[in-house]
């Protein structure tokens, strides 16, 4: 990924808001950090004084918001759960996550929006805009509609059951998303379970919310950044291969590949090409057998028997998909 790196260096900027994983998934693909810029923010660090450790990092620890104001930031026993916003008291006993959301301690914050905050260093568009905020996404999101609506990849934690007071519903923040120009690519769901007599000894439960991931749609790359869409296409190939939708990003190559330099299109060939796995190969092959696909049902049958035999679990509340 050599020349791809080159090509994208000092123009690939991921905007990161509450999560502290990024830099990890991106350290991922050799040299893809010195190309890019990360911008984090984490309101959790609200004390501490800005701080960068590297040229292309930009640490922004204090709060964000839909608006310039003061808020209390209620720190709970599970930081995770740390919020500006109340949870619904009911759901909170329904799921059994009192101890979870149990505070510790409040401080009032002084909320800037993302797009002062990113103006204030100089950045006025950002590629990947990943939020995890508690309940603040869509509130945030809708903050900032330049930024969403220039962003080649948005990822959000979004909910089907509203959970904190005045979070909406999934279906608002995807039609917002969507009349942006972003296409809904994949959903990582979270299941929790409800408290009941047997909750142990049950594995499903009720999907209340997902990580959300939106990419913008190709028509719309080309329309807004004319000779420059294959740069992006090259960074959404990217981002998507380390956001684990490997089929989409070579789905993207194979749709655009006649768009990028030579030396671009190769390295982005060999990028999204799935890494040998000796079981994926002879599955693969015993699927192009006549009635082959009988006999791997009748394996997958047999595996997910167990599986659900086996998995009663008690790790569903707060799962998460989140990988970047």
């Amino acid at each position: 990924m050599i020349e791809t790196i080159e090509q994208l260096k000092g123009d690939f900027v991921v905007l990161d808001l509450g999560s502290a994983h990024t830099a990890g998934i991106l350290a991922e693909v050799p040299g893809l950090t010195n190309a890019i810029t990360l911008i984090a923010v984490d309101a959790l660090l609200g004390e501490a004084p800005n701080a960068a450790s590297k040229a292309n990092e930009i640490s922004l620890r204090q709060a964000v918001a839909g608006k310039r104001c003061k808020r209390v930031f209620k720190q709970r026993k599970l930081p995770h759960c740390s919020s500006f916003l109340d949870p619904k008291p009911e759901l909170v006993q329904a799921y059994g996550l009192q101890s979870h959301f149990t505070q510790v301690s409040a401080v009032e914050l002084e909320c800037d929006t993302i797009a002062e905050l990113l103006g204030a260093h100089g950045i006025n568009r950002v590629d990947l805009f990943k939020t995890d905020l508690e309940g603040l996404d869509y509130e945030v999101l809708a903050s900032a509609p330049h930024l969403v609506g220039q962003a080649l990849c948005v990822q959000c934690e979004l909910r089907f059951q509203p959970f904190f007071q005045g979070e909406p519903y999934f279906h608002e923040v995807a039609s917002y998303l969507t009349g942006l120009g972003l296409e809904l690519v994949s959903l990582r769901p979270a299941t929790w379970k409800y408290v009941t007599t047997n909750q142990l000894l049950q594995r499903d439960g009720r999907v209340v919310c997902a990580d959300a991931i939106f990419f913008m749609s190709p028509e719309n790359i080309r329309e807004r950044f004319g000779n420059k869409a294959w740069k992006c296409f090259a960074k959404q190939i990217i981002l998507a291969r380390l956001l684990g939708l490997t089929n989409f990003a070579e789905h993207l190559h194979e749709q655009t590949s006649g768009e990028y330099p030579e030396a671009v299109r190769k390295e982005l060939a060999h990028f999204v090409r799935p890494a040998f796995s000796l079981p994926r190969y002879v599955l693969a092959q015993v699927n192009k057998l006549p009635l082959g696909w009988i006999a791997i049902g009748i394996v997958r049958r047999f595996f997910r028997y167990g599986y659900k035999t086996t998995a009663i679990y008690g790790d569903g509340h707060l799962a998460s998909g989140d990988l970047l």
